[in-house]
């Protein structure tokens, strides 16, 4: 077994105090030193000295990656007029920060006269410090990545920067930067991310690929040359479509536009769906806000949700698929967008794309979408202000699916699952039992 690099990362602050807001405030407060404990957690040490009296509160306030989430913790002392104190912020288990997420960082001082005191914002790299970590950086794309693994980094750079252009132009986000972390193997990935609550889902699934949106970043298991690229491609995508339209997204459109912005649909979405064409076993598309969890109509699911999105865009280009998002981020939803922005109701964009592919027709009355029963998934990467949740992540499940193109299984093809889970889109990878 390969030794795991331990490293201790630790960040001195400058020798000299942050200045108060207020030139006349009494005040001196920094952080002297940040240590990376990975995976469990991040200690700050940190002092504060007034001369007009006995410092009563010091509070660490972070934010997350894009800003999205902010938060807070006290340091506990004994008051005095100089205090020293360490403050340990919990990244571990039901805590998980996803590792490569910066943080910004800066404290908060009062005393007891009523002084104040905010210093300015540091930035600190949530490394997974089991690895010495290189990187290749082209405009707002990072990749970062370990070992002798340059060459799919070069890769996977690529695959970025095309989706930026394919998807990101078109949604209006091109310009937001972001990092792919490229992991060698199934155990290395594992390591980074969240546990499973469960000793089944820990030795049944693995996790392929993760877009973080609130981080920005994505997380790519780096085996096979295809299937790393095109799981790169759709995490990408899974970051534009979330950064343009928020996190009030149909699956259908979500998984769609994630499809879409691959090299290649895949040979079985695509199957799948001249099968439901040639049966006349098509999913309702107003049906599909998540997924079903049967495999079979996941992966149609998936092929049909790409179609329909390739339909919007070559039938009324891709101005209009920006548009529609912007209905979305704004808080209209989906149907009220589909029905501003290409004037249908969404049973007649189902029998307009289905006349497209040479689908039969079908009767839209008195016809109710079949309630979908879709898998729980703990939640991962999303965290709420503290004063919601002091210390983990709370999120809406999402819906699980099959994904073709991402099934790098050790020892058997296995069949996908993926779930967009606050603001994290998992692709999982189910070991089928021998």
């Amino acid at each position: 077994m390969r030794p795991v690099i331990a490293l201790l990362l630790v960040l001195l602050a400058g020798s000299a105090w942050a200045p108060a807001v207020h030139a006349e405030a009494p005040l001196e407060a920094r952080i002297t030193a940040v240590e990376n404990k990975f995976p469990e957690e991040v200690v700050f040490t940190a002092e504060a000295e007034s001369t007009a009296a006995d410092i009563r509160s010091m509070a660490l306030r972070l934010s997350i990656g894009a800003g999205d989430t902010e938060r807070y913790g006290n340091f506990e002392f004994t008051p005095g007029r100089k205090v020293s104190a360490q403050f340990s912020f919990k990244t571990g288990g039901n805590n998980h920060l996803v590792p490569g997420a910066d943080i910004a960082y800066w404290l908060e001082v009062q005393d007891a006269a009523g002084n104040r005191l905010e210093t300015p914002r540091q930035s600190f790299w949530y490394a997974d410090t089991r690895f010495q970590w290189s990187n290749l950086r082209e405009g707002p794309v990072t990749v970062y990545y370990y070992g002798n693994a340059e060459r799919n980094a070069r890769a996977i750079l690529g695959a970025a920067r095309e989706t930026q252009e394919k998807v990101g132009r078109m949604l209006g986000s091109e310009a937001r930067p972001f990092k792919v972390m490229l992991y060698n193997s199934v155990p290395d990935l594992v390591g980074a991310q969240r546990p499973e609550g469960s000793e089944t889902r820990r030795r049944e699934l693995i996790r392929a690929g993760v877009a973080y949106s609130g981080e920005a970043l994505v997380q790519v298991l780096g085996i096979g040359s295809l299937g790393a690229l095109d799981t790169a491609r759709h995490e990408i995508a899974h970051l534009f479509v979330h950064w343009a339209a928020g996190v009030n997204v149909p699956a259908w459109l979500n998984e769609g536009l994630a499809v879409w912005g691959q090299s290649d649909p895949g040979d079985e979405y695509i199957g799948a769906l001249r099968r439901g064409i040639r049966t006349n076993d098509l999913l309702l598309l107003r049906g599909l806000e998540s997924f079903p969890g049967r495999s079979d109509e996941n992966i149609l699911a998936y092929g049909q949700s790409y179609s329909v999105v390739n339909y919007l865009i070559e039938s009324y280009g891709p101005a209009k698929m920006r548009q529609l998002l912007e209905v979305i981020r704004a808080g209209d939803g989906a149907i009220e967008g589909v029905r501003r922005v290409y004037g249908l109701t969404m049973d007649e964009l189902d029998a307009k794309w289905r006349e497209s592919v040479g689908a039969p027709s079908r009767s839209y009355e008195s016809t109710a979408p079949t309630p979908i029963a879709v898998p729980t998934i703990a939640p991962i990467g999303a965290l709420p202000p503290p004063e919601q949740q002091p210390a983990g992540g709370a999120a809406a499940p999402g819906a699980a699916a099959a994904l073709p193109p991402f099934l790098l299984v050790l020892g058997a093809l296995g069949a996908g699952l993926l779930a967009l889970v606050g603001g994290a889109t998992v692709v999982m990878l189910a070991k089928r039992r021998g």
